[in-house]
């Protein structure tokens, strides 16, 4: 028995291990069994201490991993900050297409999360869209100029709550004004067919300046059961619609933008480029016909090499054969020479002094 519970101790720590001993043997029972329980003691003990002896490597091996995780993190920082400092600057055209690439990847991001939004096939028409007469129309163009009632859209565009709205003002009224000034008129254009298809009425007019949609509910108009159409989206899908949307079409935007800054970039690169070829090319024709001129002088030059440029020979040419000088000639040769002489003396005179 004693045993059998040492083995049940062994993978219990050692208050767990004394405490379940003690309390399930007597004062005498240890007595009658005292071999026994030596034996239950030391098989304890040994087990308490391969616990403290593994505890202590786990605790060893935890934190030399840590060690080497904070060293491994801190070297990983220092690399890459190196790398940041020594990086090359980018060029402008550069930074332009790393900016388009990243208004990009935003866009697909918002396409993405549009998806669930995206809303099922437009629900058959329960009427025939009415034909109307001009002079019809012009009168049903004044009724809804003079007529106040309207249904502002707001930036959650047409969802649920904007057919019920246009629905209730029918009750009273033949038309319905439908406020759109927070969008463009392009988008206006757009907005009313979808208000046609999901409400049944008839467009008569679009007001321009004022981006104002009037909408008829025609002569044989019967007001559905359901007043909100169950393929539109709710106030609070619609807002989150809205934003994703908005941020998209201002990232459009965004890239339309870079895309000129960038067309604008590369034809200046391209004319500053072929200026300079250009000007490569001028300064090869200018050094050329320097090059030319330095030829031509060169060759004037060497023409008056042979003349004399001492006066002296100027006047009597040692060279030539000639023997026959007049006296006159002798002269003014003996005189400049002896000038020369006398001016070399004078002014070893002076440096002496």
């Amino acid at each position: 028995m004693c045993n059998s519970m040492a083995r049940r101790l062994v993978g219990q720590s050692h208050f767990q291990q004394l405490w379940s001993f003690f309390s399930s043997h007597s004062y005498k029972c240890i007595q009658n069994f005292d071999f026994s329980c030596k034996q239950v003691f030391s098989t304890a003990l040994y087990s308490i201490a391969l616990d403290v002896s593994s505890d202590a490597q786990t605790r060893e091996v935890r934190r030399r991993l840590k060690e080497e995780n904070k060293q491994r993190v801190k070297e990983r920082y220092y690399k890459e900050l190196d790398d940041y400092r020594n990086r090359k600057p980018p060029t402008p055209e550069e930074i332009l297409l790393e900016k388009i690439e990243k208004a990009e990847r935003k866009v697909a991001w918002t396409q993405q999360m549009l998806k669930p939004f995206k809303l099922p096939g437009d629900e058959p028409a329960n009427h025939d869209p009415e034909i109307l007469t001009p002079e019809q129309l012009h009168y049903l163009r004044k009724i809804g100029r003079k007529n106040q009632n309207y249904v502002p859209v707001g930036k959650r565009g047409i969802y649920g709550g904007t057919i019920q709205n246009m629905h209730l003002n029918w009750k009273r009224h033949e038309t319905v004004r439908v406020d759109c000034h927070m969008f463009p008129f392009e988008q206006v254009k757009d907005m009313a067919e979808d208000l046609a298809k999901l409400s049944g009425g008839i467009v008569i007019e679009i007001i321009k300046d004022k981006k104002i949609i009037v909408l008829y509910r025609g002569k044989n108009y019967e007001r559905p059961e359901d007043i909100i159409p169950k393929n539109t989206l709710d106030k609070r899908k619609a807002l989150k619609k809205a934003l994703y949307e908005q941020s998209m079409y201002a990232v459009l935007r965004n890239i339309t933008r870079l895309e000129e800054q960038l067309r604008v970039l590369r034809q200046a690169m391209a004319h500053d480029s072929a200026t300079n070829l250009v000007r490569q090319c001028s300064s090869k024709v200018e050094k050329s016909g320097l090059r030319d001129q330095e030829r031509s002088v060169v060759v004037d030059k060497s023409s008056y090499e042979d003349e004399p440029t001492d006066p002296l020979s100027a006047m009597i040419n040692l060279d030539d054969d000639r023997t026959d000088y007049t006296a006159q000639q002798l002269l003014d040769a003996h005189g400049y020479r002896s000038s020369i002489s006398q001016a070399s003396s004078r002014l070893n005179d002076c440096r002496k002094k």
